[in-house]
C-alpha cells in the first residue's frame, strides 16, 4: 500500500511536470510568434510601426526648425538693410527739422514740403470721408 501511494504520487508529480513543460513550450511559441512574426501583432511589425512614427516626427521637427533658421536669416537680412539706410533716414529727418525750426508761418512749411517731398505721401481725400483703418 506505501508502495502504491508513493507510484501514485510520482504519477501526480509527473503529470503537474508534464503540465508545466507544455505550458512553457506554448509560451515559447507565443514568444516566437510574436518577436519573428509579420502579422500586426508581433513584435518587429509593432518596431517597424514605432521607426515609421519616429522617423515622420524627426522630419517633421526639422522642417521646423528650417522655417525658423530661414525666418532668422529673413530678418537678419531686414536689420542690415535698415541698418544701411538708417543714415538717410537721419539726415532726412534732421533737415526737415531744422528747416521747420527755422520757419515761423504755414507759407514756410509749403516751402518746405516743396524743397523735401515725403517719402511716402499720405493720401488726400478731398471732400470724402477717411476710411476707416478697421471696419467691424
Amino acid at each position: 500500500m506505501a508502495l502504491d501511494q508513493a507510484r501514485l504520487q510520482a504519477e501526480a508529480t509527473d503529470l503537474q511536470i508534464r503540465q508545466q513543460i507544455a505550458a512553457l513550450e506554448t509560451g515559447l511559441a507565443s514568444l516566437r510568434a510574436a518577436t519573428t512574426g509579420s502579422d500586426p501583432s508581433a513584435l518587429p511589425w509593432l518596431v517597424g510601426e514605432y521607426a515609421d512614427v519616429e522617423t515622420g516626427a524627426e522630419q517633421q521637427f526639422a522642417a521646423q526648425a528650417d522655417y525658423l533658421l530661414q525666418r532668422q536669416d529673413w530678418m537678419n537680412a531686414k536689420l542690415a538693410s535698415l541698418a544701411s539706410q538708417e543714415p538717410t533716414a537721419t539726415a532726412w529727418i534732421s533737415a526737415k527739422s531744422n528747416a521747420l525750426k527755422a520757419m515761423s508761418n504755414n507759407s514756410g512749411y509749403a516751402k518746405i514740403k516743396e524743397c523735401h517731398p515725403d517719402p511716402d505721401p499720405v493720401p488726400v481725400w478731398h471732400g470724402q470721408q477717411q476710411p476707416a483703418a478697421f471696419e467691424l
